[in-house]
């Protein structure tokens, strides 16, 4: 099998101590190119430099994952957030209008406590997950999920008056 192959001399040079070599079929048809140290001698720059690529595509892999990690966490933390904000101007409304409406207004209190603890129930896990904890698993309702996601969009789903039905 070997003897199929030639080696070419050196075609490059890629800093100091390292040389680049094609593997050539006998037809000529290159099928690989590869790197390595001259004459097998070197003063060490070569193994240094590998090993700085090395550390900084460690430490930007490093970085993207935690920028990863970050946005998820905004996220979701953003969406209870918002709700909160949401639910507040709402109650604020229902008591300065010309008729307060404190049934509507307290409505709209209960669901800023519930979405206050979503968000502590949040930060909880996340959390757990940083200190490594072990996370308890429930069984939770595709229509509790869904129902949250209603919660979420209710406002904008009202002002594009745009109906919403749940079967059950």
């Amino acid at each position: 099998m070997l003897s199929s192959f030639l080696q070419t001399a050196v075609t490059g040079v890629r800093g100091p101590g390292t040389q680049m070599t094609q593997h050539l079929k006998a037809s000529g048809q290159a099928v690989g190119t590869g790197w390595s140290l001259a004459g097998g001698k070197t003063d060490g720059r070569a193994e240094k430099y590998v090993h700085s690529a090395r550390l900084r595509l460690k430490a930007s892999s490093r970085f993207a994952r935690e920028t990863e990690l970050a946005a998820s966490i905004v996220h979701q933390l953003n969406q209870p957030l918002a709700s909160m904000l949401a639910n507040t101007q709402a109650a604020k409304r229902w008591l300065t209008a010309e008729s307060p409406s404190l049934m509507e207004a307290i409505a709209s209190i209960d669901r800023i406590v519930r979405d206050a603890h979503a968000a502590v129930e949040t930060m909880k896990r996340i959390r757990a997950i940083f200190k490594q904890e072990h996370l308890d698993k429930e069984e939770v309702s595709v229509i509790a999920i869904v129902s949250d996601a209603v919660r979420f969009v209710r406002e904008d789903i009202g002002k594009r008056k745009i109906p919403i039905e749940c079967l059950r």
